[in-house]
């Protein structure tokens, strides 16, 4: 590396390049492609889980009281730990809304309902 260095002084030379979505190391190890590709099984394995389970019907939840409705926060805040590997005890909303782009559950449903309510007035839904 070094010689390559010395050789092309204007080249910036990395110990990692990403190519077709394989991230590859300089000593083929694969270790860090492992790690991102555990990283990102595991969210998609948690999301679609609690997604489909809290999506199902929620729209017959419009209306509930906040308190009712808190049981399904405390839900999301769970998956997002599971997600972020965050301690228990750590402010995840922050992290659930910029990172997982995760509403909380009364938002959700609200969001969830005015898509319905949209894609029936564009005549796209059954």
């Amino acid at each position: 590396m070094a010689t390559l260095t010395a050789d092309f002084p204007h080249f910036i030379f990395s110990f990692v390049v990403r190519d077709l979505g394989v991230t590859l190391d300089q000593e083929l190890t694969f270790a860090r492609h492992l790690n991102s590709l555990n990283r990102a099984c595991y969210y998609q394995l948690v999301h679609s889980f609690v997604a489909s389970r809290f999506d199902y019907c929620s729209c017959l939840y419009t209306g509930l009281p906040a308190t009712r409705l808190s049981c399904l926060d405390h839900v999301l805040c769970s998956a997002a730990h599971l997600i972020s590997r965050l301690p228990k005890y750590d402010h995840i909303s922050s992290y659930m809304h910029d990172t997982l782009h995760w509403l909380p559950a009364s938002q959700r449903i609200e969001y969830r309902v005015a898509a319905l309510v949209w894609r029936c007035l564009l005549g796209l839904s059954c």
